[in-house]
C-alpha cells in the first residue's frame, strides 16, 4: 500500500511505534485546539460577569435583573448542564461519539454566536437598564424579570465542558497517550485566553466603558470554538482513515 500523507497522518494518530514527527506535532496541536473549547465558553460567561451586572462606584448601576447574584444562577444552571452528560455518559455508544463531539462543538458555536447577536444590548446597562429586554436574554417569568438567555446559555456550557471530560476523553485512549495531555493542555488554555480577553477588554478604559463589549467577547468565543470543531473534524476524518486502511490490509 503506497504511504499518503493522509495514510501517515492517520497511523501518528492511532500508531504508538510511529516516530515523532511533523505529523504527530500538527495532530498534538490539533488536540489542544479542541481541548481549548471545552471550558472556554463557561469561563467567558463568568468573567462578563462584572460587565453584565453593570458595577458602578461599589453599587449596582443598572443591568440584568439578578444582580450581584447572577453568577449564583449561571452556576446552578451550570451544574444542571453537568447532570446532563452525567445521564449521557452511561447510555452513549462509543460508535456516536464522534457524531456526539460534532455536535457538541456546533452547540459551542452556535451559542457563543447567538450571544454575540443578542447582547449588543448589554453594551450600555449602566444608563439603559432595560436595554436587553427583548424576551430573549432577559424576559418576564412568573412576574418577575429574569436573564433566562443567560441561564440558558449556561446551561449549555455546562453540558458541552462536562460532556468533553465525561465522554469524549475516554473515547481519546483509543490513541496515543499524548494527544490526551495535548487535551488538556488546552483546556488550561481556555482559561489563559479568557483571561487574557478580559484583560484586553478593561486595559487602559474607564470605569463604565470597557474597550469592547460581551458582543464582541463572544463573538471571539465563537470563532475560537470554530477553530475547534475543523481540529475535532480533521481528527476523526483521520481515525476513519486509519480504520479503513486496517480493513483494506485485512481483506
Amino acid at each position: 500500500m503506497r504511504v499518503t500523507p493522509t495514510l501517515r497522518f492517520a497511523r501518528a494518530l492511532r500508531d504508538d511505534t510511529e516516530p515523532r514527527s511533523a505529523y504527530t506535532a500538527t495532530i498534538w496541536w490539533l488536540f489542544a485546539f479542541v481541548g481549548l473549547a471545552n471550558w472556554f465558553f463557561v469561563f467567558c460567561l463568568f468573567v462578563q460577569v462584572p460587565v453584565l451586572i453593570a458595577v458602578k462606584g461599589g453599587h449596582e448601576a443598572g443591568g440584568l435583573p439578578e444582580g450581584i447574584r447572577l453568577s449564583s444562577f449561571l452556576n446552578v444552571f451550570q451544574q444542571l448542564g453537568n447532570g446532563v452528560a452525567l445521564v449521557m455518559m452511561f447510555s452513549l455508544r462509543a460508535s456516536a461519539i464522534p457524531t456526539f463531539g460534532t455536535l457538541l462543538l456546533l452547540a459551542a458555536v452556535a451559542a457563543s454566536a447567538t450571544m454575540a447577536a443578542l447582547l449588543p444590548c448589554a453594551n450600555n446597562l449602566s444608563v439603559d437598564a432595560d436595554g436587553c429586554d427583548n424576551g430573549f436574554i432577559v424576559r418576564n417569568v412568573w412576574g418577575h424579570r429574569r436573564s433566562v438567555g443567560i441561564w440558558a446559555a449556561a446551561f449549555v456550557s455546562g453540558v458541552i465542558g462536562s460532556s468533553g471530560n465525561l465522554i469524549v476523553v475516554p473515547y481519546m485512549s483509543r490513541f496515543r497517550s499524548g494527544y490526551t495531555s495535548a487535551y488538556f493542555a488546552g483546556t488550561g488554555l481556555s482559561g489563559i485566553f479568557a483571561s487574557a480577553l478580559a484583560a484586553a477588554q478593561v486595559w487602559s478604559a474607564s470605569d463604565s466603558e470597557p474597550n469592547f463589549g460581551p458582543d464582541t467577547f463572544c463573538a471571539v468565543v465563537s470563532a475560537s470554538c470554530s477553530a475547534s470543531l475543523v481540529a475535532w473534524l480533521a481528527i476523526v476524518k483521520m481515525d476513519y482513515d486509519f480504520n479503513a486502511a486496517e480493513a483494506a490490509l485485512c481483506s
